[in-house]
């Protein structure tokens, strides 16, 4: 049987995704921006929607609420400027800022391989 891979998305629900931009990689340009909790859902629904949702537990986290020093750099990597949210998969921080549900699916396909 598979370990879970387990993903946690910190960030402030009400507050744009990535650097102000959107999530399409199109450096905001003409883009709408996506709230943090937009984005988390968009990611759940592509996780649970794919053969990876009985490998994965996903998780959202607020961190204006969290005891951030439960999840080991995250405080250092905000303190410095890491765009908002933050991915950490098994407790690695993984990807800051927007992420699609295509390139979060990719990690965990190739962390359950073997």
């Amino acid at each position: 049987m598979d370990k879970k891979t387990i993903v946690e998305i910190l960030g402030i629900p009400e507050q744009n995704a990535g650097s102000g931009g959107c999530n399409c990689s199109c450096g905001g340009y003409g883009c709408a921006s996506i709230r943090t909790d937009e984005l988390y859902k968009e990611l759940e629904d592509f996780i649970n929607g794919s053969d990876v949702k009985d490998l994965t537990e996903l998780n959202f986290i607020d961190i204006e609420k969290a005891d951030l020093e439960k999840y080991g750099n995250v405080k250092k990597a905000i303190d410095i400027g890491y765009p908002l949210p933050l991915t950490l998969i098994n407790g690695e921080i993984v990807f800051f800022g927007d992420v699609t549900g295509a390139v979060l699916y990719n990690e965990i396909k190739k962390l359950n391989k073997e």
